[in-house]
């Protein structure tokens, strides 16, 4: 509890008793396009020990053609062979 704050009442996920590990990216971040190898890597290692989701930001109103394209590619089954390709 030093690092964080336990909640008093645990929230709701989707992935029943797995841990539910959720990503907030934007396509643009510098930092996040640095980080995307690793954790593309530790999710793999993780198996089906955990549930994984990306959630693409819209901060602003310049962010919402590429929260877009994420579920775009989410729709047509891309959503994990291509974000690698458009961070780089």
């Amino acid at each position: 509890g030093s690092d964080y704050r336990v909640l008093e009442q645990a929230q709701p996920t989707d992935s029943g008793n797995k841990v539910e590990v959720t990503e907030f990216f934007w396509f643009d971040c510098p930092h996040c396009a640095a980080w995307d190898p690793s954790l593309t890597a530790w999710v793999k290692k993780q198996g089906d020990k955990i549930s994984f989701k990306k959630v693409p930001v819209a901060f602003r109103d310049s962010f919402v053609p590429q929260q877009k394209l994420y579920y775009t590619l989410e729709a047509m089954g891309k959503a994990d062979e291509l974000p690698p390709k458009i961070f780089q």
